[in-house]
């Protein structure tokens, strides 16, 4: 469940236009959720790998973009 959590986050924020889309907000809603979860359940590699992911993805410039991009997300950030 932990895992398919972390799959559902990456893809709502791939189909975002921007920070301000519903796609958005609901993946930063679920992401601190998931948080919460595997705090609680004494998981946390599920989220950590998640959030790995994300960063690998979305931060570092126009590589990270690029990345997004080949990994089947809109080449704008989010």
């Amino acid at each position: 469940a932990m895992s398919g959590m972390g799959r559902a986050i990456v893809s709502l924020l791939a189909a975002c236009g921007d920070a301000s889309d519903h796609h958005a907000e609901k993946a930063f809603r679920a992401l601190r959720e998931f948080r919460r979860g595997a705090v609680q359940h004494d998981e946390p590699r599920p989220f950590n790998e998640t959030l790995r992911a994300l960063k690998q993805a979305y931060a570092g410039g126009a590589r990270g973009v690029t990345r997004a991009a080949r990994a089947g997300g809109r080449t704008g950030r989010c």
